[in-house]
């Protein structure tokens, strides 16, 4: 009976103790990558949105099989492996790519936990004569199909064009992506692939670790099946697409959905989208979302005093009358000991005396050394053999230090003359209608504060030389002006003349991008005056038309009427000015765009997409048709007040080409202060005229001659 009585006080003291909480719970793990909480395996060990799978002896985000390399707290950062997007062509018509597609599109964010890196990630696109681009689901209540599409082109002439280790736009190209990117997906713009099959059959895209990827030539036939380590920045978030809350630290706090609930515990707003993170305290560390999770290494072990029991027992006739157990068990102690942060130099960087304080540390250089700051900087002596030595050798160093200047000067006014000769200055002074300027003409003009436009080109500055106002561009490189043709080409531009070209005034030589001098024209660009909002002078129909009539003049003067065909490559609202009067001048022809007659002009793709000839964009061959293309373009944005654009979604031309073929209503499209009622027949032969010019055949579109002719004629039909 004794021994009885014994099992049982035994099996009660047994059956409490399982009722006291448990301490030191550690995070599961799969294939060596530590689960910590809210991150979980299993069901009611993560937080919703945060599951893990552990699947063939590695974690994946559940429902996927993305591939989870790390996971972090802090940072809030993860690291997986996401699919690729490509498009193969099919040899038989390698235009069409015949549904030989993915476009590497996951489903990982249902919950909308996670926002892709734009700090550590880039987006790659490879190929050849390619266009990709990164597309994410839309802003709640937006308009567009997409919040973002950002992408970049690569082209290659050759086989060999691409090399290794490059990714700047010959073979592989790559941009920064933007923050908020939710998704992967990826999508491309189809060329013509028929000459580069054998070495380029597909397009590639995807996001990649910037430091994880160097581009190889035998990337341009890479594995469809590859995937790339992509990381992710995660947080505690509403889903985007069943709430219109914008969940915050504040917002959390408010409806009790907080998280970070335990003791040492920070809430933090998320800095890649909406949401918020959890963080230790300072002077603390360990997992923020876990009660009590945030300690200290000292931090004292938890401690149990004995179990005090006492009982009492009387039996009566093989009867257990009573039975007194009394159970006393202290709480655990949980030790808040401050970490002592000067033990982990790695984390704590102190390059002098560390002393450990509450919350902190301090750092500070020994008597005799100074620093600007010890935690980042070694401490130095404040006065060292090194600084004595060189102020005993100042005096020595300031003597050189004249004479490097005067001799600095000299090479100076010798390099200056070197340029002058090397930019054809000998043969632009036989010139009579150019002037030349020095470097000391054209420097009070060349400040900050007078700069009135910037482009692809360069800079151009407004300012007064020798008394007349005047635009100077200086250009940012030699791409443009090629030096063995800037001389003669110079003179030929010099000797152009016509009302509607911007005259050329003169040109500096004596740096190595000469720099232009033309005449000031003050009504600024046509792109200006269509869209500016705070533009107060209104073109009237009247108006419009003498600036088109004049502007195709101007373009036939360059194609048919001198020596050489004058090329402009780049023709749109921007690059046609506008005097007092409103006559158009057209400008930024660029010299090195002159070719003889009746041949065509190759060269790398350049200009303005929204204007660009498709034939140029695909072909790289530039004709006086290519600016003919370019003038219907502007014929449309004169007559709609509508910006063109190159997309897809939101082309100006494709909106008038689909009206134009199907025999639809236009008035929509037409400018509401010109498309009155008896200008809408006039208005449409305008959008004959621009339909002819925009012909995808450029043997079937007319030349500048012939349009200029037609505007003539359709501006004395309405002015008799």
């Amino acid at each position: 009976m004794e021994m009885w009585r014994i099992l049982l006080a035994g099996w009660l003291l047994i059956k409490l103790s399982l009722l006291l909480p448990e301490t030191n719970i550690r995070s599961p793990s799969c294939g060596g990558v530590d689960i910590p909480y809210p991150f979980g395996i299993g069901a009611g060990c993560f937080r919703k949105g945060f599951e893990i799978e552990c699947i063939n002896g590695g974690p994946v985000l559940a429902g996927t099989s993305l591939r989870v390399l790390k996971l972090s707290l802090d940072p809030d950062e993860s690291q997986v492996m996401l699919p690729i997007g490509w498009e193969c062509y099919n040899a038989s018509d390698p235009i069409d790519t015949y549904n030989n597609w993915d476009y590497g599109e996951t489903t990982m964010n249902n919950d909308g936990v996670y926002r892709i890196s734009n700090t550590h990630n880039m987006l790659v696109v490879v190929g050849c004569n390619t266009l990709g681009y990164a597309l994410s689901k839309p802003t709640k209540g937006s308009n567009y199909k997409y919040a973002y599409q950002t992408g970049c082109m690569s082209f290659c002439n050759n086989s060999a064009s691409a090399q290794d280790g490059l990714c700047d736009g010959v073979g592989c190209c790559h941009i920064d992506i933007p923050p908020g990117l939710t998704d992967n997906y990826f999508n491309f713009r189809e060329y013509d692939h028929s000459a580069m099959m054998d070495y380029s059959p597909c397009d590639y895209a995807f996001l990649v670790d910037r430091n994880n990827y160097t581009f190889q030539r035998s990337d341009l036939k890479m594995n469809t099946h590859r995937t790339m380590p992509v990381w992710l920045d995660w947080a505690i978030r509403v889903n985007d697409s069943i709430s219109d809350d914008i969940l915050s630290c504040k917002q959390a706090a408010k409806t009790g959905e907080d998280a970070c609930a335990g003791t040492h515990s920070d809430c933090v707003n998320s800095t890649n989208g909406p949401g918020y993170n959890c963080k230790c305290s300072k002077g603390y560390e360990g997992n923020a979302y876990v009660i009590d999770g945030c300690t200290s290494p000292q931090s004292k072990k938890n401690s149990l005093k004995p179990l005090q029991t006492k009982t009492v027992i009387a039996a009566r006739s093989f009867e257990l009358s009573w039975i007194t157990i009394k159970l006393a068990r202290t709480a655990p102690q949980q030790g808040e000991a401050d970490i002592n942060e000067c033990a982990n130099t790695a984390k704590y960087s102190c390059y002098g005396v560390c002393s450990d304080i509450e919350g902190g540390y301090e750092c500070e250089c020994p008597a005799g050394y100074q620093s600007r700051d010890p935690r980042t900087e070694r401490c130095t002596q404040k006065f060292p053999l090194a600084a004595q030595i060189s102020v005993g050798a100042i005096g020595g160093i300031l003597v050189l230090a004249f004479l490097a200047f005067f001799i600095v000067i000299r090479k100076e006014k010798q390099k200056a003359k070197d340029f002058y000769r090397k930019n054809g200055g000998l043969t632009l002074e036989k010139a009579r209608t150019i002037k030349i300027y020095t470097r000391g003409n054209l420097k009070p003009v060349l400040k900050s504060s007078n700069v009135i436009g910037k482009g692809g080109f360069g800079e151009v500055y407004k300012g007064v030389v020798d008394g007349v106002i005047v635009a100077v561009k200086k250009p940012n490189g030699r791409s443009v002006l090629e030096k063995e043709q800037f001389p003669n080409e110079v003179t030929i531009l010099s000797q152009v003349s016509h009302k509607n070209i911007v005259r050329l005034i003169g040109c500096c030589l004596e740096v190595d991008n000469p720099m232009l001098v033309y005449e000031f024209i003050s009504k600024g660009s046509l792109e200006d005056n269509l869209h500016r909002a705070d533009n107060k002078d209104l073109l009237d129909l009247d108006v419009r038309l003498s600036i088109l009539e004049d502007s195709a003049h101007g373009l036939a003067y360059m194609h048919s009427q001198t020596h050489n065909t004058i090329l402009h490559g780049d023709v749109k609202p921007a690059n046609i000015l506008l005097d007092e009067n409103f006559s158009p001048k057209i400008a930024d022809f660029g010299i090195s765009r002159l070719i003889a007659k009746g041949k065509e002009h190759t060269r790398n793709i350049i200009g303005d997409m929204s204007y660009m000839d498709p034939v140029y964009l695909q072909t790289g061959r530039l004709t006086d048709k290519s600016d003919v293309y370019s003038f219907g373009v502007v014929i449309l944005e004169l007559i709609s007040r509508r910006r063109a654009t190159h997309s897809d979604n939101n082309s100006l031309v494709r909106s008038f080409l689909e009206c134009h073929q199907n025999g639809e209503s236009m008035t929509e499209l037409f400018d509401k202060e010109i498309a009155t009622t008896e200008d809408l027949e006039f208005l449409y032969k305008l959008v004959d005229i621009a339909v002819d010019c925009l012909n995808l055949d450029a043997d079937k579109r007319p030349s500048m001659t012939d349009v200029a002719g037609r505007l003539v004629a359709l501006h004395r039909s309405r002015n008799p």
